[in-house]
């Protein structure tokens, strides 16, 4: 089909590879070491819970808790004694900066029992466990931190405590009440063309993560409307850049509000990019976790996530979305049977021009 006269969905697709190509150009490297550590943590501790989850997009079930997906805080202890050694201590510190950015309270209290961490333990940019759970919006952990005698006078290397980086109001009511009211909340500025460039770079990089919330949470930047130069919102970065983003994923919807079912200037949902690049584990979790629509249908040729899988061929993702209770087939069986070149033509010329 792809042949002679190319398919102008192939056009798209290209494009969309092209893009994500030109994206990860930052550190290739760097990339790969976090996208290995973030695969590597959720196939230990959570994913199995994920996969054998009951949970049922057709029938309205609630989402499904990240929390609730991890075991136990005496279980995670016996798996992170399996996994310490002489030479694991920054593996640990790589946990320890999950947990407190959007991880399970039960992950940083096994590292604490275990004394694999320290309370008060300061990473190189002087933000300590505190500092970095209140800039995520991390309430549970905030709290947990200060019952347990995190220090709240902590500096990092701007001379900030945790509470001055403490933005999200419901965050805040976990500080004690002497600093209930000791921010003051100036306006946010309207971010320049240069800040959101700036945005936007830094969400290339999963260790910039504390940079790109401190930008977020202190310019007016509008997840949902500010796109880069190719038409993708943040949340279409995220995904596009795969598992080493998956906390960045999470928090941008369920911390900054991003609309998990906007579209970039391909038509396409982030769930829709998921299935399409082959991120299964994305995809379960945007449906599962964070409440895509696995229906929702590219704006520009009607595809659903389920099409795009199956073009690319990938496999996991195309048969996790046909056996799993989430999604109608029928759709991508009529375009079969009709021939997927037929599928919506009104919609091919509006993909050629895109």
């Amino acid at each position: 089909m792809c042949s002679a006269a190319r398919s102008p969905m192939c056009d798209v697709c290209a494009d969309l590879q092209s893009e994500k190509s030109t994206s990860n150009d930052w550190n290739t490297e760097n990339q790969s070491y976090d996208e290995k550590f973030h695969v590597s943590l959720c196939h230990i501790f959570w994913y199995a819970n994920l996969t054998c989850h009951t949970y049922s997009y057709v029938s309205g079930d609630p989402n499904v808790v990240f929390d609730d997906l991890w075991p136990t805080a005496s279980k995670i202890s016996e798996l992170l004694d399996c996994l310490c050694d002489g030479e694991s201590s920054d593996l640990m510190l790589k946990y320890c900066r999950f947990a407190v950015r959007f991880g399970p309270v039960k992950l940083l209290q096994a590292l604490l029992n275990d004394k694999l961490i320290d309370i008060n333990h300061t990473f190189d940019d002087g933000r300590s466990l505190l500092h970095i759970a209140c800039l995520s919006s991390n309430a549970k952990v905030v709290a947990f931190l200060i019952t347990h005698g995190a220090s709240l006078k902590a500096l990092d290397n701007a001379g900030r405590t945790p509470d001055q980086l403490c933005f999200c109001p419901h965050t805040r009511k976990e500080l004690p009440s002497r600093y209930q009211t000791t921010l003051r909340m100036h306006k946010k500025q309207e971010a320049s063309f240069t800040e959101k460039e700036k945005i936007f770079q830094l969400s290339a990089d999963s260790e910039s993560f504390e940079d790109l919330q401190m930008m977020l949470h202190t310019l007016e930047f509008n997840v949902n409307r500010d796109r880069d130069p190719v038409g993708n919102l943040l949340l279409h970065r995220a995904v596009q850049r795969g598992m080493s983003h998956l906390t960045l994923i999470m928090n941008l919807v369920l911390v900054h509000h991003a609309d998990v079912e906007a579209v970039n200037n391909k038509g396409m949902t982030p769930l829709c990019i998921a299935a399409h690049l082959g991120y299964g584990i994305i995809a379960e979790a945007l449906i599962c976790i964070l409440g895509a629509d696995p229906n929702t249908c590219c704006s520009l040729n009607h595809w659903t996530p389920l099409h795009f899988a199956a073009k690319k061929n990938n496999t996991s993702v195309t048969e996790w979305l046909s056996w799993s209770d989430t999604c109608n087939t029928q759709p991508l069986i009529d375009s079969l049977f009709a021939g997927i070149s037929h599928l919506n033509p009104s919609y091919w010329s509006n993909i050629c021009q895109a």
